[in-house]
């Protein structure tokens, strides 16, 4: 019950760390950081967003484009903005 709780605010930490980590340049980091927060938050949209930019960034677009691809799924009916970047990345970027 109490990993329940946790675990958004868990997720929520390594995400701001794992924003850093990209901001900085440390797209290895940011990658392993954003896999960390998707398993405290495996449906945060945002996360898998950003993971794919992070993939991108060191040459794993294959992975890249899964990852953009979840974002479609999960943001469908929930963020309409965060759905059309998506797209957008799918387009420019695969």
């Amino acid at each position: 019950m109490l990993s329940a709780l946790l675990d958004p605010l868990r997720g929520s930490m390594k995400f701001y760390h794992a924003n850093g980590l990209y901001k900085a340049g440390d797209f290895a980091g940011a990658v392993k950081e954003y896999r960390e927060v998707l398993e405290y938050q495996p449906n945060r949209a945002v996360a898998h967003f950003n993971l794919g930019l992070a993939l991108y960034k060191t040459g794993e677009r294959r992975l890249a484009r899964k990852e953009w691809e979840c974002v479609l799924e999960l943001s469908a009916s929930t963020n309409k903005y965060l759905h059309e970047q998506a797209q957008i990345m799918l387009r420019q970027f695969s």
